[in-house]
């Protein structure tokens, strides 16, 4: 059996999780099958699925285009490949079922198969190989997309941090201009006052306040507090232009802070995405042991079928028949598990929204859906333990029943 397993593990791509991988191989060899963590190998699919419907869910609330783009994308890529994902695991499940069947009836009933439908199951399983091949292909591509954007994502939270450092400046910024404001109000101020107290001395009667003094000394004088005004007056002006810069500086500088402190909120929701992304990259990741699975176990049920097929002893035959049974019933119940986990309802749910304007009045009700969704495919390994337990109870009926007909 050891050739059969070096042929699977060719395909082994470096995203697979090569030590679970060889337990599982361990497993499936020695029919341990009760021992096989179905969680570990279902579970990724849909909850990689919820995950990214939460970072749509909240990405929506920041109403940032460029990122609901790459979103979308992202989406539309991932649909592709679950999509492709499900029509194969749908063909493998049936041919599973058939070998199951075929099987069952040769250890209960006594049923013999045919070289020939033997070879057609062979070739079957060849092409059903073939296709989960492409499937993992599409999920490395999808894999490769999402840390091209985690990288994009990742400088653009740089530089947005970058852009927080500006805003400390700013803010310090703030703090001087507001400074200089209150002191050039002061000064302004004061020299009010000053040109009143100088208007007053001019609206005054220069002979009675100076009876001593001659005509060309009180026009001297008047000549010097008319200067004086003047450049009080200078003064006050230039005091006033400076207060209107300063004024125009501060409000640039508030509208610099208004921008870098929403360009915080993206930073929180960027962190945010990309920690829940990276879950979901190794998810998909994880995926890969899921289709190597798959391989084991076509591998498995076509070295049980080989060895029924070179026996010829009736004992024996029901021996091999009854191992291709169990793996082949182990096949078609994971992969039945996994297409009831999948709701495939999700990614619309996430297109649709993504496409949706905010001051639609569906949004809230439709954001609320994809919400509830999420979170009810995170805790679909209720229903995975479920099906782990019937299929063993099958098994065990499926002994019982030979142990009675005496024919195992």
């Amino acid at each position: 059996m050891a050739a059969t397993w070096n042929q699977a593990q060719a395909v082994v791509r470096p995203e697979v999780n090569h030590q679970e991988v060889e337990k599982v191989r361990e497993k499936i060899e020695m029919l341990d099958l009760g021992a096989i963590n179905w969680e570990d190998f279902l579970m990724p699919a849909p909850s990689s699925v919820a995950i990214l419907g939460e970072v749509v869910s909240n990405s929506m609330e920041q109403k940032e285009f460029k990122e609901l783009k790459c979103l979308y994308k992202l989406s539309t890529q991932a649909e592709n490949a679950f999509s492709n994902a499900d029509a194969n695991i749908e063909n493998i499940c049936m041919w599973f079922e058939c070998l199951t069947e075929m099987m069952k009836d040769v250890v209960i009933k006594g049923d013999s198969v045919g070289i020939d439908d033997l070879q057609c199951k062979r070739e079957q399983a060849e092409a059903r190989k073939s296709a989960i091949r492409k499937t993992k292909d599409m999920f490395l591509d999808l894999i490769k997309d999402l840390q091209n954007l985690l990288d994009a994502w990742s400088k653009g939270k740089e530089n947005c941090l970058d852009r927080q450092r500006e805003l400390e400046q700013a803010m310090e910024q703030k703090k001087l201009i507001h400074q200089k404001i209150a002191q050039e109000k002061q000064n302004k101020e004061f020299r009010e006052k000053q040109e009143e107290v100088s208007v007053g001395q001019m609206k005054a009667d220069p002979i009675l306040l100076t009876p001593d003094l001659k005509t060309e000394d009180v026009k001297s004088q008047i000549q010097q507090m008319g200067e004086d005004l003047m450049r009080d007056h200078d003064k006050h002006k230039d005091s006033f232009e400076t207060l209107l810069k300063l004024k125009e500086k501060q409000k640039e500088i508030d509208e610099k802070i208004i921008m870098l402190k929403y360009e915080g909120n993206i930073v929180a929701s960027l962190d945010y995405n990309l920690k829940e992304l990276e879950k979901v990259k190794e998810k998909w990741e994880n995926m890969g042991s899921f289709f190597q699975m798959i391989f084991y176990l076509i591998d498995s049920c076509l070295y049980w079928i080989q060895e029924y097929s070179g026996s010829n002893e009736n004992k024996q035959q029901i021996d091999q028949a009854f191992k291709a049974f169990r793996v082949a019933h182990l096949g078609q119940v994971m992969l039945e598990t996994y297409t009831k986990i999948n709701e495939k309802k999700l990614f619309s749910q996430i297109k649709e929204i993504l496409c949706m304007n905010h001051s639609d009045p569906r949004f809230c009700s439709k954001k609320k859906e994809l919400d509830e969704t999420c979170k009810f495919q995170k805790t679909q390994s209720n229903l995975v333990l479920k099906m782990q337990e019937e299929f063993k109870k099958k098994l065990n009926s499926m002994e019982e029943k030979i142990k009675k007909t005496d024919s195992y």
